[in-house]
């Protein structure tokens, strides 16, 4: 398994398992190595099972949720193909792929983009910019309604 300490599997410590990637808490330098790692993983998944453009779009690392969504993949799959798992662990990451590969879909659909075209992402302007749109201010009317005044956003 990659990562794996070999002094603590001499010393008989159970391998530490992948732990999921929280992409947002990286720093730059670690996210474009883990974003490397991980799009070498993503063209052999690709090359694999035959997967097209309405599965992984060829700029599927431009948008967070199909990072997030082939990141969680990898790490299912790192699983169960480590040595210590049993010969059904394999069939549970295709069970996993099927349902991955569903949402993969839907999130390449919301895209937009086409083989050498890609699109932005469009966020929605009250996330975006919640002051700006008026949002702040409704969800702590809203609050006041729910418990009573006075709330306040935090500081």
């Amino acid at each position: 398994m990659e990562g794996a300490d070999p002094f603590a599997e001499f010393l008989g410590a159970p391998p530490q398992l992948p732990r999921s990637i929280r992409w947002d808490d990286l720093e730059p330098q670690d996210h474009a190595a883990a974003l490397h790692d991980l799009a070498d993983w993503v063209r052999w998944l690709v090359v694999r099972y035959a997967l097209d453009q309405r599965d992984v779009p060829s700029c599927w690392y431009r948008h967070a949720a199909l990072v997030e969504e082939l990141s969680a993949l990898r790490g299912a799959w790192q699983i169960a193909y480590d040595p210590a798992q049993p010969a059904t662990a394999a069939v549970d990451w295709h069970t996993t792929l099927a349902y991955g590969r569903q949402r993969l879909r839907e999130w390449a659909a919301r895209t937009g983009c086409r083989q050498r075209e890609h699109r932005p992402d469009s966020v929605e302007p009250w996330a975006a910019d919640p002051e700006g749109s008026g949002w702040t201010t409704s969800f702590y009317i809203h609050l006041d309604d729910v418990v009573g005044p006075p709330t306040s956003p935090p500081p």
